[in-house]
């Protein structure tokens, strides 16, 4: 260990990289550095757009259920087909390319035109009397183009930041560099989030002040404007240096042949032998879990948090400023985290790291459930210590995600991809596909099904609030589920990594 470290200068011994290593390192960092500064703009945009113009924090369930949950099912179809047929390089490009252009059109097309396309604010407020238990849904269907912005920017997290990076990565990186190389690629990518909620609160705050209204659409288009464009710039700083990492680093053989697995790979699988594959395989199975619960439980807080900060904070501009603060505070959270957890995962087993996320998320759901159900019990204009208890409740529910996503960039998302090393080429680029693509989706989907179900069996403009007690404990149950998924995943995890084959 004092050898290598020797052959570290200084900040390659922080970043524990090699110089023979950092063409590899350098623009695969940067590529995440970029991805995930793209998608935290547009989530910002996306629940501005819904939460803030469309009606508040409920719409949320009805949408990634109803619409996000087919989407990535029918994007997760669709890329496996296509991993099929196009080789790796190619797939990236047209990925990137479709998304970047669909965010242009948005911009400048459909959102300056929104007001032609949407349903007219009184016909869906006469479908919400007429039909109260779908109170929520209509507001999604009239005002359609910001309901897709949200699917496809939700498309650009399942795909491009779940998938098709870390099918790169992981290709390219061997288990030991992958301990060495994970948690810095998260924490430059958190660094992108950072820098990119600075971007937004400026943004925000330059908008408003150059408008002539306050709490108008008029208002937040300069916003809109301004951060796509910000969108498209990264967009071809990623493709540029996605280029440049395969005509210069994918090229040399010591980088792009096969490090995981002396198993020959085996021939191509259409979409159902590759569910069937990943369905019959225990190991995946607990990926799997660990994707679902982590969706689930933070959908379950994330929405109600949500629909809290639009009643404390209704114009769209402050909104998404709030939302830009939220990002840089994850993406401190996530530096800060990964900085410790780049030891600790070298230090401690695999399950003690990977338990980190889910007693994080519990600990600090329950401290802004506790908030939110005394808020219910006493009433908003309470104070408590000189402050109102509606702002307390806001900025626990702040805290709350912003700790629980820092975490899930830094230590989640780092131990996930790495337990998918030790599994053969085939296995491992079907599971990741599928389970990237489906696996979060779908655990906000459970998450989104309970939320949508409990507000139509009550009907009529309910908030998710009203029903803090019941979302506090389903919660605490996911927590568990998850925790146990993570013991028995890492006996295998460990068993593989021990043996250098799939059991």
């Amino acid at each position: 260990m004092h050898v290598v470290c020797e052959q570290f200068s200084r900040w390659r011994r922080f970043c524990h990289t090699y110089a023979s290593e950092l063409m590899l390192f350098i623009p695969m960092a940067l590529m995440l550095f970029c991805i995930i500064s793209i998608y935290t703009i547009l989530r910002n945009l996306k629940d501005t757009l819904v939460v803030c113009c469309t009606g508040g924090g409920e719409l949320l369930g009805f949408l990634k259920l109803y619409f996000v949950l087919p989407a990535v099912v029918l994007s997760s179809i669709i890329l496996v087909h296509l991993l099929n047929i196009f080789d790796k390089k190619k797939l990236f490009i047209v990925i990137i390319l479709f998304f970047l252009i669909y965010f242009l059109l948005f911009a400048f097309i459909l959102f300056p035109l929104s007001d032609v396309l949407h349903i007219p604010e009184i016909n869906i407020a006469r479908l919400q009397m007429a039909y109260p238990r779908l109170y929520w849904l209509f507001p999604l269907i009239g005002n359609w183009s910001f309901s897709l912005f949200y699917i496809i920017t939700e498309l650009w997290a399942s795909v491009v930041v779940c998938v098709l990076f870390w099918k790169v990565a992981n290709d390219i990186t061997k288990l030991q560099q992958a301990k060495r190389f994970y948690v810095m690629f998260s924490l430059i990518g958190e660094i992108g989030a950072l820098v990119s909620g600075l971007l937004i609160v400026f943004c925000s705050n330059f908008s408003k002040t150059q408008a002539n209204a306050g709490i108008t659409k008029e208002a937040f288009s300069t916003t809109l404007f301004i951060q796509v464009s910000i969108v498209l710039l990264l967009g071809c700083l990623l493709l540029g240096t996605f280029l440049w990492l395969n005509k210069k680093v994918l090229s040399n053989a010591d980088f792009s042949a096969p490090k995981t697995s002396c198993i020959e790979p085996r021939t191509k699988l259409g979409i159902l032998k590759s569910f069937k594959l990943i369905i019959t395989s225990p190991y995946l199975l607990r990926i799997a879990i660990l994707f679902l619960a982590y969706g689930a439980a933070i959908n379950l807080v994330e929405n109600v948090w949500k629909g809290e900060l639009r009643e404390f904070c209704p114009d769209a501009n402050d909104y998404n400023a709030w939302m830009g603060r939220f990002s840089t505070t994850t993406g401190a959270i996530s530096i800060l985290t990964a900085v410790v957890v780049q030891k600790l995962i070298r230090r401690f087993s695999w399950r003690v790291v990977a338990s980190i996320t889910p007693i994080t998320l519990m600990i600090t759901a329950l401290v802004f459930y506790t908030f939110l159900m005394y808020k219910n019990y006493a009433g908003n204009n309470i104070l408590l210590l000189g402050v109102s208890l509606s702002f307390l409740t806001v900025l626990a529910g702040f805290m709350q995600v912003s700790i629980s996503k820092g975490v899930k960039y830094a230590v989640f998302d780092p131990t996930v991809q790495m337990a998918y090393i030790p599994l053969e080429p085939e296995l491992r680029s079907k599971g990741q596909s599928i389970i990237g693509s489906l696996g979060t989706d779908g655990g906000k989907a459970i998450g989104a099904f309970i939320q949508s179900n409990l507000l139509i069996i009550a009907g009529g403009n309910v908030k998710l609030s009203d029903f803090a007690n019941i979302l506090c404990a389903l919660v605490t149950v996911i927590v568990i589920g998850w925790l146990f998924a993570i013991s028995e995943l890492s006996k295998r995890f460990e068993a593989m990594t021990a043996h250098g084959k799939e059991q």
